[in-house]
């Protein structure tokens, strides 16, 4: 259960710091972050703006894709770091926001039906349901209420004579893809053509998320907002934020110090990943596609090595044990199986410890597809198939340095 009261008083939480800036371990952890990214993948020079409007890679890119013929954009396409500025444009396509649930998700009306959007690359906290669940790494905060608040405010303020509030959405790479629970993961650009993902990050209202892989879109824009926020001390950067004043009042705080370099891991390991599928698609692939899956699992029997993040890990009344891999259509979820006799040799991967927080999670399986009771299937034969696909997190950043207070 929730530790917090809708009647416990918090000091003020998004009032930016007066005073100089300070910039501590976050700003120097976000610009190695930003120089560490590139080194890994080879790109030593800065990237170019986005793709004309009008380009064949402009058109690829969203259903509402912005217009960015009077941003003075060349014709080439995006690189993969992004611009340091990101300035989509005017959206081409507006669709009606028909419903706010919390900082980082919305509802629109599009092609005649609802769709649940959820803001790529931005993690808003937690807002007070009042419900038992809240976990450490993700707890309600007054905080997340607050932002809540604002993003139903924020939004409605883009309604005009009465109408509802209207927005353009962006995919980057011109796909749209969902997460494991049916949203449509997007940035959302404003009327106005800022992207409020940006926008969120810029005001210390939520960190750059990127333990699901760093943006493809615009991520120098997120590491250099992040930096901008902090050194302000806005938002969850602001040492006040979440900090009962009460006496004797829990204060109930996310642990950033520890999540970015957790997220930061993860995000190398799929920078990694995409960098290997596109250099191989027919041998290295995702646990998740379930349709690349399928097409291996149905062709000529071959070895792949995919790359994968433990579901579940359940217990065979044969004595076998079963790796359920995440998916987004769990249909088709790839399993992975240790036979019983061969279980002992495979103890010292601590599989149950990867499904856990502040781990890598992600590895690789090497192996056959074969045709199980529940879909396809790899059976370990021996430890040296499975390795991680990316280090595991550094050690736990100071985010706000000791004897700080808010100003």
């Amino acid at each position: 259960m929730s530790s917090i009261t809708p009647s416990q008083k918090y000091a003020p939480s998004a009032q930016p710091s007066s005073g100089p800036a300070r910039p501590t371990g976050l700003a120097l952890a976000c610009a190695l972050l930003l120089s560490g990214t590139a080194a890994a993948c080879g790109w030593s020079s800065p990237p170019g703006p986005p793709a004309a409007q009008g380009s064949p890679q402009a058109e690829q890119q969203s259903q509402g894709a912005p217009d960015n013929s009077q941003q003075g954009a060349q014709e080439s396409p995006p690189q993969p770091l992004g611009p340091p500025v990101w300035t989509p444009g005017i959206p081409k396509e507006l669709f009606d926001v028909v419903k706010v649930v919390d900082g980082d998700t919305i509802h629109i009306a599009r092609h005649g039906k609802v769709d649940k959007l959820r803001f790529l690359s931005v993690d808003t906290e937690e807002k007070i349901t009042g419900n038992s669940y809240s976990s450490r790494t993700k707890p309600q905060t007054v905080y997340g209420e607050e932002c809540t608040l604002w993003a139903k405010d924020f939004f409605a303020a883009l309604s005009v004579d009465g109408a509802p509030p209207r927005v353009g959405l962006f995919f980057p790479d011109g796909e749209e893809e969902l997460d494991i629970y049916g949203r449509l993961l997007c940035h959302v650009i404003l009327p106005d053509g800022r992207d409020f993902n940006v926008l969120l990050v810029e005001e210390g209202r939520s960190p750059y998320f990127n333990k699901y892989g760093n943006s493809r879109l615009c991520h120098r824009a997120f590491v250099a907002a992040q930096v901008r926020a902090r050194a302000a001390g806005l938002g969850i950067w602001n040492p006040a934020t979440n900090q009962a004043t009460t006496p004797g009042a829990p204060s109930v705080r996310r642990p950033y110090g520890e999540l970015l370099p957790w997220w930061q891991a993860r995000a190398q390991a799929i920078d990694t990943f995409r960098e290997r599928r596109a250099a191989d698609p027919e041998s290295v692939i995702d646990a998740q596609d379930g349709e690349a899956i399928g097409q291996a699992g149905n062709g000529p029997a071959r070895e792949i090595e995919v790359f994968c993040q433990i579901d579940r890990i359940f217990e065979e009344d044969n004595g076998d044990r079963t790796i359920l891999f995440r998916a987004t259509d769990k249909s088709r979820a790839l399993r992975a199986r240790i036979p019983s006799s061969l279980r002992a040799a495979h103890e010292a991967l601590e599989l149950d410890s990867r499904r856990e927080a502040f781990h890598q999670n992600y590895l690789y399986l090497k192996g056959t597809l074969t045709p199980g009771p529940r879909g396809f299937e790899i059976i370990s034969r021996s430890p040296d198939q499975w390795r991680p696909a990316g280090p595991e997190p550094a050690p736990d950043l100071e985010i706000f340095p000791s004897g700080s207070t808010s100003k």
